[in-house]
């Protein structure tokens, strides 16, 4: 329930200056080649990180946004400052109602979508943090909105053994809900 609780204060509330007071962490912007894509994400890395099991949230912009956006709009570092937050990057995608030459940045929707290039980025993501930092494996969360909560849904059907909870918003899970296994959720839509 915790988990439930912490991933709804992230989602909902942004409160400049923050709650807590801790030692600052790093921002930075990874580059990881998945691929033929060149893939990118702005992270949030607690100072404790190397030393203390670290809780993980991976957040997705939706169809048209990007990482810089949602960074200055729900800075989760300032709510969970002991939490490594991704800020991931999508690719040019085409949009299921707008932008259908996908010249916009977007997220897969469907499995096997786009030969399941996000996922792929992904799995890099998290591999890369479990090697360079002390990753808590029960503490891993996603949350995204519109696209991004698409995306979301599609990795907890796809990937949902690694999430403590996921959090999409204005978003469904469309074509593949059967894939989903009960998980802590907090649906907004």
């Amino acid at each position: 329930m915790k988990h439930i609780i912490r991933i709804a204060i992230l989602i909902l509330f942004t409160v400049p200056g923050g709650l807590y007071a801790f030692p600052p962490g790093e921002i930075q912007v990874r580059i990881w080649n998945v691929g033929t894509d060149q893939r990118e994400a702005l992270l949030y890395i607690p100072a404790s990180a190397k030393q203390m099991l670290t809780p993980v949230v991976f957040v997705f912009h939706g169809h048209g946004g990007n990482m810089n956006e949602m960074y200055a709009e729900h800075r989760f570092d300032k709510l969970w400052p002991e939490a490594i937050i991704v800020f991931a990057q999508g690719l040019t995608t085409p949009g299921k109602l707008v932008d259908r030459k996908g010249l916009r940045s977007g997220w897969q929707q469907s499995p096997g979508n786009m030969d399941d290039r996000d996922i792929h980025f992904f799995d890099e993501m998290l591999l890369t943090l479990k090697n360079e930092y002390r990753v808590n494996s029960q503490q891993i969360y996603a949350t995204g909105h519109s696209n991004g909560g698409g995306f979301t849904y599609l990795l907890w059907a796809m990937r949902g053994n690694v999430f403590a909870a996921v959090a999409p918003s204005a978003a469904v899970a469309a074509g593949y809900s059967d894939m989903l296994k009960p998980k802590p959720v907090m649906h907004i839509l």
